[in-house]
């Protein structure tokens, strides 16, 4: 217990020597073998957490979490199929444990397998029914479907809201004076304040604040601290780390800081606190950058958004919040520092055409694949180069492959490449595209900024809700709508037109770097004051009273 204690507050040192004499006292004992694991794990030394992980399931092959830790071991790493191998022979013994299920579902997920994730996810549900994150994941998962009523979405979300969402607490009374042009107090909360896009889109607007009319606090649900996160820390008036502060907590510190509005950068992504804000934590709640969605909850108030990625037609089924629609994109994005130098097209020395896209391998789905690999047998000799942590497994990177041979293109044309620790050997590989491709229902964002800063142009499919709007919504803020397309035959038709205007490619290689570096999205000044506009607005509303 003490070893529990100490691996609870962080230090997997101290526990280590406890589980060790512990392990003296009683041999052979599986729980000890897979806290072991775990200490080992929050050191780092991987290797060490996976034999003592295995060791665990050897002494008792009936026991659960050494399935589910050793299984989260070899996602993190990239070892898709033996994620999905370990978490298939825990089920083998557990078919209705919701934790195996779902880690099963992780492990489906990475590698584009979404039906059947969505099925183990869904068994999951049925099996856990109050399990609030575990249905927010089910939600999250479905925005890599396409659903064009949004109907789906839709249900879970309300099923959500039935079942988590505590309607007695909508309507508090704050303390909060209702001065309109009083100094604000803007609260940030998410998991995601370390090396995540979250992380990076966020430090500038948290930098460049205007201090005299808003106070910024951050609350830190991260798990692990890194240098972002350390950044984002050192540019904040306060900072919190709540990552083990239960929600009542959290509510009470919340209220204690008195905060005016407070902003959501999860939705229903991992690690989120949406019950938190189901209970109405401050006077005004905003949902923002996180969840390419609405979230379904009615005590959040607003969400960030622009009128390319969300119009006034798109389909408002299941959509709770108001839309704060900025005028300029809803992104700030801060170029990395020592970037490599945009080359030129790929092509011109190696003669033939490189496709491209780094984005998540969940986003790559079979429809997906059907179009791109239309467009590599419509381009002769041209390459698809993809990059995800993913293509370690060279299981999974033959099977992936495999996709495109039964569609009539050779495997050697489908270049898979793993994770690259090293930033800017990152951002080098994108000198080896010509042309960048974004996945659908489901865009990239992150990726498609450093593409575009890259020098590499980005083809888009304009879809029917955010998630698969937000290329769309860059791409237009750029100026660059000759990118865009409605239709899958349009989409095609850019790329292969593209591939046969070299000098076109050449200048879109040549200009999007500085196209990017003079647009509003890296204008971070410009941003926060139109943010904090926005902000000021709906405290205006709220003090006029508008309905919570």
């Amino acid at each position: 217990e003490k070893g529990n204690a100490l691996l609870a507050l962080s230090e997997p040192y101290r526990a280590l020597e406890c589980y060790e004499n512990a392990a003296g006292l009683i041999p052979d004992s599986s729980v000890i073998s897979n806290n072991i694991g775990i200490a080992y794990q929050q050191l780092d030394e991987n290797n060490e957490a996976e034999l003592y992980f295995l060791e665990a399931l050897f002494y008792d092959p009936e026991y659960v979490p050494p399935y589910i830790n050793l299984s989260t071991h070899f996602l993190e790493i990239g070892r898709v199929t033996d994620a999905e191998r370990i978490a298939s022979a825990g089920l083998g013994y557990f078919p209705d444990d919701a934790s195996l299920l779902a880690i099963h579902a992780r492990a489906l997920t990475a590698q584009s397998k979404i039906p059947a994730a969505l099925e183990n996810l869904r068994r999951a549900v049925t099996f856990n029914s109050q399990d609030a994150a575990l249905r927010s994941s089910l939600i999250y998962s479905l925005q890599y479907v396409n659903d064009p009523s949004h109907s789906i979405i839709s249900i879970e979300q309300k099923k959500w809201v039935e079942i988590h969402a505590n309607s007695e607490s909508l309507s508090k009374n704050f303390p909060n004076v209702m001065i309109p042009s009083r100094k604000l107090i803007i609260g940030y909360l998410s998991p995601d304040f370390c090396r995540h896009p979250v992380g990076y889109f966020i430090l500038p607007i948290i930098q460049n604040h205007n201090r005299e009319s808003f106070s910024v606090i951050c609350y830190s649900d991260a798990k692990k601290a890194d240098v972002q996160t350390l950044m984002l820390e050192s540019n904040a008036d306060k900072w919190h780390d709540t990552s083990r502060c239960s929600n009542k907590e959290l509510l009470d510190l919340i209220s204690f800081d008195q905060v005016d509005i407070l902003v959501d950068l999860a939705g229903h992504t991992v690690g989120n606190r949406l019950t938190l804000f189901a209970a109405r934590a401050a006077p005004i709640q905003i949902s923002w950058l996180g969840y390419p969605n609405t979230t379904g909850i009615s005590a959040i108030d607003f969400r960030i958004s622009d009128a390319i990625a969300d119009p006034e037609t798109i389909n408002k089924l299941g959509q709770c919040e108001r839309l704060i629609r900025l005028p300029n994109g809803f992104h700030c994005y801060q170029p990395p520092e020592n970037a490599p130098d945009v080359g030129l097209p790929p092509s011109i020395s190696k003669g033939n055409i490189t496709f491209g896209c780094f984005n998540n391998i969940a986003k790559i789905s079979i429809e997906v694949i059907d179009l791109w690999s239309r467009l590599l047998l419509a381009v002769p000799g041209s390459e698809l180069l993809l990059k995800h942590k993913s293509f370690i497994d060279s299981q999974f990177t033959d099977s992936f492959k495999m996709a495109f041979v039964v569609r009539g293109v050779a495997g050697e044309r489908v270049r898979c490449v793993p994770a690259i620790k090293s930033f800017t050997e990152h951002l080098e590989l994108y000198r080896q595209i010509d042309i960048a491709l974004d996945p659908f229902p489901y865009n990239g964002t992150m990726t498609t900024f450093e593409t575009l800063y890259m020098g590499v142009p980005v083809i888009s499919l304009r879809g029917d809700c955010h998630a698969g709007r937000v290329g769309a919504s860059i791409l237009h803020h750029l100026g660059l709508e000759e990118l865009l397309e409605d239709s899958l035959e349009g989409y095609l038709n850019i790329a292969v037109t593209l591939c046969s205007n070299i000098k076109l490619l050449s200048d879109y290689h040549a200009n999007l770097r500085n196209r990017l570096l003079g647009s509003p999205f890296v204008d971070a000044q410009l941003f926060v004051k139109v943010l904090e506009n926005a902000y000021r607005d709906v405290w205006h509303k709220y003090i006029e009273g508008f309905s919570i």
